[in-house]
């Protein structure tokens, strides 16, 4: 037993000891600084927490005003931010459409002047009037693939993917001049390299910030964008060097919906649309409105956008070459997480975090 001295060293150091684990349980003050904290932490959360109330369909400010009944300047606050991020993501979507109906219609051009060439040499060789059928289908074909170069092709197959066998009962109702597919616009596939290449062109396009150059989604769309320079379709505004700008909206959130819906029409448009206009092209010929010397199939060594421009110009009105999305206000759909990276740009942090506890 240690008697109790006054000095006594072992009694001190149980002492210090004690004191020291006291200190430490005291917590700091909170940081001023450690907003950014609680913001990755309230984000973090929608990963896997939903939020108590939801809207159901109908209008928006309907549904906002339901949710936020003792907040009324909330409720403007939330209409006008999603107001503004469903233009600002619809916008893009057509900018993009713009500037991809440009890139084919140049292609289209010159395929259609390389085959006029080579019409007129055959028609001078044979000592023929430059008129009617004078290049073999085979011919034609073959030509129409020497025009667009293997970058071009790179690009083309990135945006509508080279055509699959037709199966059984594909696209029989169909009325649109597209192959029937699963309506799904929210297209989230790891491994769908389409789907990615465009969500890196409409993240560029609003942000005006390049992708990752060493990537090779990266590459290819750097090779896009030079050609849409060289095509004098879009001037780029900044360099690669330059830092990337700060955006109101996170590109990646802002753009996903459309993306998904893009991908999907892009799909429908050249992938179902050669298989329609096939079978179009058949049923012509068939009833005898085309020549019976044409030849014409589904080829499996180019994009199904080169399949859908060679079948299209067989029929006597021609279809579109790029889906449009209408002037009328579209239907956006956001998520919970980009929802709450929007919300988070309204106002100061403390406000926001303020909101946040509105959801859940």
């Amino acid at each position: 037993m240690v008697p109790k001295v006054a000095n006594n060293p072992s009694t001190r150091s149980v002492a210090k000891k004690d004191t020291d684990k006291k200190a430490k349980a005291i917590p700091k003050e909170r940081s001023t600084n450690s907003s950014r904290t609680v913001k990755q932490k309230y984000l973090k959360s929608l990963s896997w927490h939903h939020p108590t109330s939801s809207l159901e369909v109908g209008l928006l400010e309907p549904n906002t005003k339901r949710v936020f009944t003792d907040r009324p300047d909330l409720q403007q606050a939330v209409v006008d931010c999603i107001r503004d991020a469903s233009t600002k993501a619809v916008d893009v979507k057509r900018q993009a459409q713009r500037l991809i109906g440009g890139f084919i219609e140049t292609l289209k051009t010159r395929i259609e002047n390389e085959v006029a060439e080579a019409r007129d040499e055959v028609a001078e060789a044979r000592d023929e009037v430059s008129e009617g059928e004078t290049l073999s289908e085979t011919k034609r074909l073959e030509i129409r693939r020497k025009a667009v170069t293997d970058d071009e092709r790179v690009i083309l197959e990135y945006l509508g993917g080279k055509v699959k066998p037709k199966e059984d009962g594909d696209g029989e109702n169909s009325t649109d001049g597209s192959q029937q597919h699963s309506d799904d616009t929210d297209l989230d596939e790891k491994g769908d390299k389409q789907v990615h290449f465009l969500q890196s062109i409409l993240a560029y396009l609003y942000s005006n910030n390049l992708p990752n150059k060493n990537s090779e989604i990266g590459k290819v769309v750097d090779g896009f964008v030079a050609m849409l320079v060289k095509f004098g379709l879009f001037a780029v505004t900044r360099s690669r060097g330059e830092i990337n700008q700060r955006t109101p909206f996170t590109p990646t959130h802002l753009v996903r919906s459309v993306v998904g819906n893009l991908a999907s029409e892009l799909k429908k448009m050249y992938e179902g649309g050669s298989h329609q206009l096939h079978d179009k092209v058949s049923a012509l010929k068939d009833k005898g409105r085309l020549g019976q010397d044409i030849v014409f199939c589904i080829q499996e060594d180019v994009s199904a956008v080169e399949n859908y421009l060679a079948l299209n110009e067989h029929i006597p009105n021609p279809w579109r070459i790029v889906p449009i999305t209408s002037s009328q206000p579209a239907f956006v759909s956001f998520s919970e997480l980009e929802l709450g990276h929007f919300f988070l740009e309204i106002g100061s942090f403390e406000e926001q975090v303020d909101r946040a506890g509105q959801f859940g």
